[in-house]
């Protein structure tokens, strides 16, 4: 297939023709600044003074470097707004623009290519020699834009996957919670995701590279207004720093018009719940727990009073914000601890996963008795679907009639055969260790 733009008046000038394409296709501009080039190369010509041609020589060779690296990272941009998942998932070339961003790359190389050519015309044979023995003057190249990492996916493309069965059923996802019209996956460790925004805000960004761990939320809403409702409201509070930032959302529709996407950063786990079960094994044996999965005794321990205290503050600061959740009990309550994420072993677990998997507990629970701080455990507020504006003292009043309740309740959590199965008290299960 002949690119686009080599159809644009064939006898015209590269130049020309560059500069006409820019005005009328958007997908030209932003490309390799040949005119600039010309300009330089045309004035290094006229310059008879060595030491100044060697100066202006030098100061062209950065800027084609330069030049070159802005359209790379131009390349890499727009390819993160396609829709791709490597390992055969979801193949570039089958995104719609794949097509349009290897005619970009391909009047990129052109541009380089006849620049460089026009400037060796310039030069003498000292001076080539001269370039040549330069120790930064390495070749410089259009990247190719189709080449995408086995390991990567963008944005774009892990929605349309989540849209298809078959395609999720190849894509290395792992479930990190289900409720009744929604399910949290995250990637599978080392898959990079790739985001055309900015990972700036998320609890990780620190770390640089490529980004925070993301929790990818996807299901069902009642309606569009439904889903722009709660990614509002979790923006807002993730602005006030009680909930994960959201890195992105997206309105699906489907064939009932109720299905979204939602990016966030991932937190590692445990929920305030989870910690306070974890905490009633540490604190007795089997016996002497008396049934309960959280310990009544538990309520009077200063660290989890320390933690109520931190709860209840960050539910103040949502009200700050005219936020009512509506659903703040201790299962929508999760602990961050940086670069530590608590995956629970299965029955299948190897040894050495499950010895991995108690030392990762180890290291939540040591930092989480170490009290709130940014610096070892963080407490943060999840799922915000049935989140609400609220104003006024009337309307506050209604809402804690409706919704309030102590934190943590052990009269709700006391033991039974089918909760010990799914908490794992019976040693199996995902919450086995």
């Amino acid at each position: 297939r002949v690119p686009a733009w080599c159809a644009v008046q064939p006898t015209m000038k590269f130049g020309a023709t560059l500069k006409a394409l820019a005005a009328s296709d958007a997908n030209a501009r932003g490309a390799f600044d040949y005119k600039g080039l010309k300009k330089r190369i045309k004035r290094l010509r006229l310059e008879e003074d060595a030491a100044a041609r060697q100066a202006a020589l030098r100061e062209m060779h950065g800027v084609i470097v330069a030049e070159v690296s802005r359209v790379n990272q131009e390349l890499s941009h727009r390819r993160a707004n396609l829709d791709w998942v490597g390992g055969g998932v979801l193949p570039l070339e089958s995104s719609p623009g794949a097509q349009a961003l290897r005619e970009f790359a391909e009047l990129n190389a052109t541009a380089v290519r006849k620049g460089v050519k026009k400037l060796d015309k310039a030069l003498t044979d000292a001076e080539r020699l001269e370039v040549l023995g330069w120790r930064d003057s390495r070749p410089v190249r259009i990247a190719d834009p189709m080449d995408v990492s086995r390991s990567g996916a963008t944005v774009g493309g892990l929605v349309r996957v989540l849209q298809d069965s078959e395609a999720r059923a190849r894509m290395p996802l792992e479930e990190l919670g289900r409720g009744a019209f929604a399910t949290v996956h995250a990637l599978a460790p080392g898959v990079k995701l790739h985001h055309s925004g900015s990972w700036a805000s998320g609890m990780d960004a620190e770390k640089g590279g490529a980004g925070p761990s993301v929790a990818i939320k996807h299901g069902h809403w009642s309606s569009q207004a439904a889903f722009e409702r709660e990614v509002a409201l979790q923006r807002a509070a993730a602005g006030a720093g009680v909930a994960p930032c959201v890195y992105f959302s997206r309105w699906l529709g489907g064939p009932l018009g109720k299905n979204g996407v939602v990016g966030m950063a991932r937190l590692t786990s445990p929920s305030f719940f989870r910690w306070l079960c974890w905490e009633t094994r540490e604190l007795a044996s089997a016996k002497a727990r008396g049934g309960w999965l959280i310990h009544p005794s538990l309520s009077k321990q200063p660290i989890v009073c320390t933690w109520r205290a931190e709860a209840r503050r960050l539910l103040a600061v949502l009200r700050s914000l005219n936020i009512a959740h509506r659903d703040g009990h201790e299962m929508n309550l999760m602990f961050h601890v940086l670069d530590n994420h608590y995956e629970p072993p299965t029955a299948d677990s190897s040894a050495a996963e499950v010895a991995a998997a108690q030392e990762a507990k180890a290291r939540i629970l040591t930092a989480i008795r170490k009290g709130p701080g940014a610096a070892h455990a963080r407490l943060f507020v999840i799922d915000f679907g049935r989140a609400k504006t609220v104003r006024g003292r009337l309307g506050w009043a209604i809402e804690y009639l409706v919704s309030g309740r102590r934190l943590p309740d052990p009269e709700q959590h006391r033991q039974t055969p089918m909760r010990a199965r799914q908490t794992g008290e019976q040693g199996k299960g995902r919450g086995g260790v």
